[in-house]
């Protein structure tokens, strides 16, 4: 299955034959580095703020389920991150170029979205 667009606009799961699925290669163009501010004395921080930047995460922008489907066949990503995604962040095309998108009431009440 894969969440695609049914007609302008409107999303919803239809069954997509494996067979057509591609896998894109992951370009590595850009990093994000975390910096550690200086505090500033007149702010209040929480016990977090003394924590180092940590320098093993991966932040991959792109179609969802591509760059989970890639994280399983680099054998360099698959040895370094397989097993190991603990966060997606997938944006969902609202209000893309002025036109709201909608799910269909089914998918709107799932638990899996």
């Amino acid at each position: 299955m894969a969440f695609i667009p049914t007609e302008v606009g409107k999303y919803d799961y239809e069954w997509v034959d494996p067979r057509y699925c591609e896998t894109h290669t992951l370009i590595f163009d850009e990093y994000v580095e975390g910096i550690q501010s200086v505090k500033a004395d007149k702010y209040e921080y929480s016990e977090r703020a003394d924590l180092e930047p940590q320098t093993d995460n991966l932040l991959i922008q792109g179609e969802t389920g591509d760059v989970l489907e890639a994280l399983t066949r680099a054998p360099e990503l698959t040895k370094k991150y397989g097993g190991r995604v603990k966060l997606v962040y997938i944006d969902l095309p609202c209000n893309a170029d002025n036109r709201m998108y909608t799910l269909s009431s089914s998918m709107a009440q799932s638990d899996s979205i």
